[in-house]
């Protein structure tokens, strides 16, 4: 079990949200006011600048990468070489015909400067922008030093921040293709999140955990929705960088720091959540799971989304299901079937997401742990 509770809870909220989004949404937690790509992928940045060891940055910046490395970076290529091997024997043996097939130079290219190659773990890019921006502020923690100031820092990576949605509003930039400077954009702009866990951590949570749950949502809520009111979406994507292209027209620039504020209301506000949910929540095993399976959930709840597809396709073939676009399912592991004229469908994909994920997270822990159990009988034997 986790021991920071508040935290734990948070991130099982996160992804939870991830699967709902991309199962079409349907349990639409808070996203009346709050839309999930309003905030949620900055609030796993902002968790994991939260856990950032500034000490061990300093005395062991090599090592502390090397753990990185072990712990983010070789699970995303390892995962990322099984789908390209599932992909590519989908596409010979199936007529399934998502992703591409496999190329070394697209592949290298594809997992190091997008992450979304595959189709069927497209989420999983998050992991390798997560992975450039913690080396990133390591070295810069590092490098700096004693000279390091968390609220100057700050402001410097808002300002970046803020450049980055204006070039993209300015330039129309299509940042879905996978080069050098596509993937940096998205680093710079994610590195202000990283650094507001961390100001969070250090200078704010004593004085936000006294600021009673009702007066941020009061607060907040009247703030979204005069936002809202004005520029009317609020979403904003960092896969691709898309942003209401009417930020650009609000006075003085203020525009630029609208993702922005929308992400940190949206994170306060559920940090505050989780932090009121923690006596209902804190000791609960299945919350405690997702929380420590957010990677692996991350990158295989689409899979199982799509197998609920094909079996709608193979149902399809003994009675044909009205409205089921068998084309669309075949190209696109992101095909989301209505049922009727509702959307009631949607939780079925929710459901299979979660469920199924969590259960392959649970075999290869199971295969992990076999596997070590083999090597130190083999050790001791030695």
């Amino acid at each position: 079990m986790k021991s920071n509770k508040q935290f734990m809870i948070l991130s099982a909220i996160g992804i939870v949200m991830v699967v709902d989004l991309h199962a079409g949404t349907s349990l639409e937690l808070g996203t009346a006011y709050f839309p999930y790509n309003s905030f949620f992928m900055p609030m796993f940045m902002f968790i994991s600048g939260y856990f950032i060891s500034h000490k061990r940055c300093i005395e062991e910046p090599i090592e502390y990468m090397y753990r990185k490395v072990k712990r983010i970076l070789l699970p995303y290529l390892g995962w990322s070489l099984y789908y390209a091997t599932f992909i590519n024997i989908l596409r010979l043996f199936t007529p399934v015909r998502v992703g591409f097939e496999l190329s070394v130079v697209e592949y290298i290219k594809g997992i190091f400067l997008c992450g979304e190659i595959f189709d069927i773990n497209a989420p999983g890019y998050f992991a390798i922008i997560l992975f450039y921006v913690t080396i990133i502020m390591i070295a810069l923690r590092r490098i700096l030093g004693k000279f390091w100031n968390d609220y100057l820092i700050t402001v410097v990576f808002i300002a970046l921040g803020c450049f980055v949605v204006r070039y993209s509003l300015m330039n129309s930039h299509n940042f879905a293709t996978a080069t050098v400077f596509n993937m940096a954009m998205k680093v710079v702009i994610s590195l202000q999140f990283f650094q507001l866990g961390t100001l969070y951590k250090n200078k704010l949570e004593k004085y936000v955990s006294k600021i009673n749950l009702v007066v941020i949502i009061l607060c907040f809520f009247g703030i979204i929705r005069i936002v809202q009111h004005n520029l009317g979406n609020i979403r904003w994507s960092l896969n691709r960088l898309v942003f209401n292209q009417q930020l650009s027209d609000v006075r003085f620039h203020m525009g630029y720091f609208i993702p922005f504020l929308t992400s940190l209301m949206g994170i306060i506000l559920w940090v505050k959540i989780a932090e009121f949910l923690v006596p209902v929540l804190g000791e609960n095993k299945l919350c405690n799971y997702i929380s420590d399976h957010t990677f692996g959930i991350m990158m295989h709840h689409i899979t199982f989304m799509s197998i609920l597809n094909w079996i709608l396709v193979g149902i399809n073939r003994i009675k044909a299901i009205p409205g089921l676009d068998v084309d669309a399912i075949k190209t696109s592991s992101w095909y989301r079937f209505v049922w009727g004229e509702t959307a009631d469908f949607k939780f079925f994909y929710f459901l299979i997401g979660i469920i199924g994920s969590c259960l392959f997270c649970y075999l290869v822990d199971r295969i992990k742990k076999y596997a070590r159990k083999i090597s130190t009988l083999r050790n001791d034997k030695s």
